[in-house]
């Protein structure tokens, strides 16, 4: 077969043209520091770093949940524990009342202590998270505070639930009623009524009989229930600790891989960037020297 001039010059250009778009691809990777810079590019590896992002995406969504959870649970706690430390008090200042040696007006000045230890309870008992009464089932927003003296409870029995990872949810909340009515502080149809008003009368009646025999025991009962709840509360917030530090590390070993996939090794393209400006060059000379510019070269 022939090889006319014009089959070199176009075999020459095809060359080039090849030449450098591997140049320009080196070029685009070097830029934008990744190995895919369109999804034609390698659709393969497109395709899982899609799956890769996605993944990364749904556990920073867990994480958010958890740690949310987290934070709604540990102010729960929170309130527990200050909820504990009154009941301590409020235990010792029936011990005292109890006794028959306290005049009148010290169980009158303890009775008034307690009353106002009552309105330190309602006010652990509209503790708010971010606007929502943590103590209120599924009435968290608006309307009536779910602890209002005198009142009914304004709250119900509805758990608040996450979702942690596929498929699993936890509750985030413990509701008014387990912490504060069935353990008998308060009267769920009276807010105020209950274990520690009955103490109040007691002692403003020096009723130290029913202190002793009866309220001293109620109070522990209640007690015991708080702790109860600490405690499943404290559970929870293991669990979700641990649930943080399984997608903390989830997320550090899909960015990698996900690194892995699209981040360029630059060492590497910079030298095949070298190799490929050599060979155009080379190129262009060897074209150069195979096809003539001009007729006057061709005399020569």
């Amino acid at each position: 077969m022939r090889i006319t001039n014009k089959m070199i010059k176009m075999s020459s250009l095809n060359s080039l043209t090849a030449n450098l778009k591997r140049l320009n691809d080196l070029q685009e990777k070097l830029s934008s520091g990744k190995n895919v810079v369109r999804p034609s590019d390698n659709p393969v590896l497109t395709t899982r770093a899609m799956d890769l992002t996605r993944s990364l995406k749904e556990m920073e969504q867990y994480t958010r949940n958890v740690e949310d959870s987290i934070s709604w649970l540990n102010l729960t706690d929170s309130a527990l524990d200050d909820l504990t430390a009154i009941f301590h008090r409020v235990r010792e200042l029936a011990t005292r009342g109890a006794s028959e040696s306290v005049p009148e007006y010290s169980r009158k000045a303890i009775a008034k202590e307690v009353d106002q230890l009552i309105d330190q309870v309602i006010a652990i008992g509209n503790t708010t998270y971010g606007g929502r009464y943590i103590f209120a089932g599924y009435k968290t927003v608006g309307g009536e505070k779910p602890f209002v003296r005198g009142k009914p409870h304004n709250g119900d029995g509805g758990l608040i639930k996450r979702e942690i990872s596929p498929g699993v949810e936890i509750a985030v909340n413990v509701t008014g009623k387990e912490v504060f009515t069935v353990s008998g502080i308060f009267d769920e149809t009276n807010i105020g009524a209950g274990v520690l008003n009955d103490l109040k009368v007691a002692l403003e009646t020096g009723d130290t009989d029913t202190i002793s025999k009866q309220i001293l025991g109620r109070l522990d009962q209640a007690l015991d229930k708080v702790l109860e709840v600490r405690a499943r509360v404290g559970a929870r917030v293991n669990r979700l600790e641990l649930m943080k530090n399984r997608w903390a590390e989830g997320k550090i070993n899909y960015t990698q891989l996900l690194s892995e996939f699209q981040d360029i090794d630059v060492a590497e393209v910079v030298t095949q960037l070298k190799t490929e400006e050599n060979v155009y060059q080379t190129a262009l000379a060897a074209i150069a020297r195979t096809i003539q510019p001009s007729l006057i070269n061709y005399l020569q």
